[in-house]
């Protein structure tokens, strides 16, 4: 259960943080 709920933690900070990544991307247009 507690692996479950990391692995899904995890998934969802990766999301959050590529999804950031590509609008710091898109705002600075420098890569």
């Amino acid at each position: 259960m507690f692996i479950f709920v990391y692995i899904v933690f995890l998934y969802k900070g990766v999301k959050e943080y590529y999804f950031v990544k590509s609008v710091i991307c898109i705002e600075g247009d420098t890569g």
